[in-house]
């Protein structure tokens, strides 16, 4: 679990290395050590007066030593028929390595400098060949192409993943998930919902009416009103009974 100002604080490689120098000759140089050797002096004094002595011998390192400083070691396979080296997408090649071709060897490489030349030992460290890059069609740092390893990994078998899931699935399932690819058909329009309202002191609701429903319904009232008043002038006849029954 990263804390969330993880890599907030970081500086470049370049600064960091400036740094590390920086303290470690300040470390060296500091007087006042209480070793037995030192007796007092740094650590930089106390290294040149052992130098300085003549009954201190001095076993300095070779070449072959040198060239191992710094350098990462990995084992390979050369390439049959010719030797060529292929290391992290890079081509590596000298006439040396053509007697040792298919054979199992280890490289030994500078991990920031991909692109430089490698040297190739023998399985039991023996010094074969300092073989250059001939194709430089690859990484040039170990660290990004460890990390673009590890992303391909991680994506392939993201695929593969879903490669098993899918299979398992039924067509049914998987006509579900993605689709038929079919238009779905429209849906049939919904009639329009009916309004009831009540209308005088009527217990049952009648159906709303629409406009030509209402301007017909007001010219019949109106033509039985006028018929009422006609028939208003009218006298009414009742018969009399007579009076000797």
């Amino acid at each position: 679990a990263k804390p969330e100002n993880y890599g907030k604080a970081a500086i470049p490689l370049e600064a960091f290395r400036e740094h590390v120098a920086r303290e470690i000759a300040e470390h060296n140089a500091r007087p006042g050590r209480k070793a037995q050797a030192c007796n007092g002096r740094s650590f930089d004094e106390t290294f040149e007066a052992s130098l300085a002595d003549p009954a201190t011998i001095i076993s300095w390192p070779s070449k072959a030593q040198r060239s191992l400083w710094l350098l990462a070691a990995e084992k390979v396979s050369a390439q049959k028929g010719s030797g060529e080296i292929h290391f992290f997408g890079n081509r590596y090649w000298s006439r040396e390595l053509n007697e040792h071709a298919g054979q199992k060897m280890v490289v030994r490489f500078d991990p920031e400098r991909l692109q430089d030349a490698i040297q190739v030992y023998s399985l039991d460290d023996r010094l074969i060949a300092t073989a250059p890059c001939v194709a430089a069609t690859g990484f040039d740092d170990a660290d990004a192409a460890r990390t673009h390893a590890r992303d391909r990994s991680a994506h392939q078998k993201a695929q593969a993943e879903q490669l098993r899931l899918a299979r398992k699935m039924s067509a049914a399932d998987l006509a579900r998930l993605y689709g038929s690819g079919e238009k779905a058909a429209a849906p049939e329009p919904m009639p329009p919902a009916v309004k009831r309202i009540a209308r005088g002191g009527a217990s049952r609701p009648v159906a709303e009416p629409d406009d030509d429903f209402e301007t017909n319904f007001s010219a019949g009232l109106r033509a039985l009103k006028a018929q009422r008043d006609a028939e208003a002038d009218i006298l009414p006849f009742t018969p009399r009974r007579h009076e000797d029954g």
